[in-house]
This record gives C-alpha cells, structure tokens and sequence, in this order.
C-alpha cells in the first residue's frame, strides 16, 4: 500500500500559443466527433504494441468510465525439465482488464486478471501460482484525487516507477 502525493508546474518554460495557432493545430489532427477514442495512458505500452481503444461507459451523474484489456499467452517445450515441470507447458503470460475513470476530482484505476513471469533456468510456474505467490489478481488498483490544477494525491497498490526503484 502507498500513498503518493505529487504537485507539478507545466508549460512555464514555453508561452501558450494564440488562439489561432491552438485553432489551426485542432483542425489539423484530424480528429472528428465520430472518431474512435484515443487508448487510455495507464497502463502504458510501448515498443511494437498498441493499445486498443477503450470501450467508454457513460454512466450519467457519476461520469465516464473505461474498460480495457489485453491477453497474450507463452508455451514452452523443453527436453530436460526440472523436477515437477513438464516437457510442454503454457499459460497466459497476461490476461489483465483494465478499468478507469480518468476525469474529474476522483479518479480511479484498476488492473485484474492473471499473469505469468518465465525466466530462463528457473521452474516453469503456473498462473494460479504466480498469481498466488506474487502480486495477487489486483496487481494495481489506486484511486486519485485532483483537489486543484496541479496536485495530485494517490492512494492505493501504486504500479512501479520504471527505472526510479
């Protein structure tokens, strides 16, 4: 459990453009109102992957929330097992929803599913293990609070800062 609180300044290095020139950048994206939405930004994915867009939940007076997800799966064969291990094995190497609301005051988001982590000359582990073992089905889930334009105070299972530990 954490709890992380984080205020930033942006943009006071760069002058805000003029109108005209915001204008022009909007029209020039492409973007239209029947254009599916953007992929979310948590989690993040990079390299050759791409997120899908969202599936967008309009649920009236308490806002807009999104669902999620991705499924990718490792089989191995190997003829020298270590003990308990088979000659084949497979599982999903992750199988995780993700659900968020990612405007207003309170935000929240919430990865669950199942998830696998082989490494090389170690014992194949299964996902009920894994997940048992490790990080359990809810690796991350936190909810934000945004009191004002520049903080932001989060509270829960925090996903790691990559490259900070």
């Amino acid at each position: 459990m954490a709890i992380l609180l984080s205020t930033y300044c942006a943009g006071q290095d760069t002058p805000a453009a003029p109108p005209t020139e915001q204008k022009q950048a909007s029209d020039q994206s492409g973007a239209s109102p029947s254009a599916p939405p953007a992929p979310l930004p948590t989690p993040a994915i990079t390299g050759p992957l791409q997120a899908s867009p969202p599936i967008n939940i309009e649920a009236g007076a308490l806002g807009k929330y999104s669902l999620n997800g991705v499924v990718s799966g490792i089989g191995l064969f190997q003829n020298n097992p270590v003990p308990g291990n088979n000659t084949a094995e497979g599982a999903f190497s992750n199988a995780q929803l993700f659900f968020q609301k990612t405007d207003g005051w309170f935000q929240f988001y919430v990865q669950a599913g199942a998830y696998d982590i082989v490494s090389l000359g170690t014992p194949f582990i299964s996902n009920a293990t894994t997940n048992s073992d490790l990080y359990g089905p809810v690796p991350t889930v936190y909810a934000k609070l945004v009191p004002g334009k520049n903080t932001n105070i989060l509270i829960g299972i925090l996903p790691t800062i990559m490259g900070a530990e």
